[in-house]
């Protein structure tokens, strides 16, 4: 899904949910994993709790200023 996602060039989120089920203090350290494990470069990754209601606003902020282009 990720490489096709890519293959479309146009812009995408990488949105890691469950942020909640971790410590705030390793959310940098969690998503470095994620990146290192499916080997992404630039791409944008975002931690996400709904439960906790964390890192929301950035979530949207992203997607609303991709929605103005």
């Amino acid at each position: 899904m990720y490489e096709y996602i890519k293959s479309t060039n146009k812009p995408y989120l990488i949105v890691a949910n469950k942020a909640d089920k971790i410590a705030i203090t390793k959310v940098n350290e969690a998503l470095n994993d994620i990146k290192n494990e499916l080997n992404l470069k630039e791409e944008l990754i975002l931690p996400f709790s709904s439960e906790r209601k964390i890192y929301i606003e950035d979530t949207w902020n992203k997607i609303n200023k991709w929605s103005e282009i």
